[in-house]
């Protein structure tokens, strides 16, 4: 029984945890990242009736769809329209 506990104690997330680090912000980032993939897919397959109910252009839909998914932050100008400027 000893064994196994030294070999829990030697496990890196183990080591990690011990010294006060924490992995549950990755968790967080990976969930973003897997809906930003999914809503730009999402937005992609949308046709020209779709992007004009939700407000957006189809030019601006397809930007918005092809940015690389770790880019999730708000351009400035998308920050501009939601303001009604």
């Amino acid at each position: 029984m000893e064994d196994i506990d030294n070999a829990t104690a030697a496990h890196p997330i183990t080591q990690q945890r011990a010294r006060g680090v924490s992995i549950r912000p990755l968790g967080g980032f990976i969930r973003r990242l897997i809906r930003t993939i999914r809503s730009r897919r999402e937005l992609a397959r949308m046709d020209d009736r779709m992007w004009a109910d939700i407000g957006v252009s189809r030019g601006e839909a397809l930007m918005e769809s092809r940015r690389p998914a770790w880019d999730m932050e708000t351009p400035p100008d998308a920050t501009r329209r939601s303001r009604g400027r």
